[in-house]
């Protein structure tokens, strides 16, 4: 019975896994045929960064990262929530992978009139400078991380941001980590 349940977990994680390539690979040739949807509605967006990091807190503690959200209170924003949810995840899913035991993972939001941003701050390995450029692109992975993901995460959360009317950026130091910041529009 131990046997039996432990390949019954084995081959619902590989079909969770395949899921999410085929839904990354369908979103990533919507994106690049500018055909992306999003249903725009009134959400919370604090509360969205609390359910997605609620999402990651098991990966993290396994992990041994601390992973913590700097937002208060209610800051409502028109746009898609799953879309949102699905970029933030995408970037929080990467600042994990490539954090350190002991390090840290942070989601922040801030807001002003005119847009809602969106931040996540790790202490990883950082990115090479010439490398900068080349995260966003469709399936671009470096070298030392091609076999970590599809390269696919950074492209759809791009396109999700972009199809807000807003953009994405990062700012990273090799050895100290990188910042992952996109706005959209309120």
């Amino acid at each position: 019975p131990d046997l039996l349940a432990r390949n019954v977990l084995l081959i619902q994680r590989a079909v969770k896994q395949m899921h999410g390539l085929i839904d990354d690979l369908l979103d990533a040739a919507s994106i690049r045929a500018s055909r992306l949807r999003v249903s725009k509605t009134d959400f919370d967006a604090v509360q969205l960064m609390h359910d997605v990091a609620e999402d990651f807190e098991a990966d993290a503690a396994e992990r041994g990262i601390a992973l913590s959200v700097e937002a208060d209170g209610m800051l409502a924003v028109h746009g898609d929530q799953r879309r949102i949810s699905q970029a933030l995840s995408n970037l929080v899913n990467n600042a994990l992978k490539f954090t350190e035991r002991d390090g840290s993972v942070t989601l922040r939001l801030r807001s002003d009139a005119l847009h809602v941003t969106f931040e996540v701050a790790d202490s990883g390995r950082g990115i090479a400078p010439q490398d900068i450029d080349k995260v966003f692109d469709r399936a671009w992975q470096s070298d030392e991380t091609a076999h970590l993901g599809s390269g696919m995460g950074l492209y759809i959360a791009k396109g999700i941001v972009v199809a807000h009317a807003g953009e994405i950026k990062v700012v990273s130091v090799l050895g100290q980590g990188s910042i992952f910041t996109f706005f959209i529009p309120r």
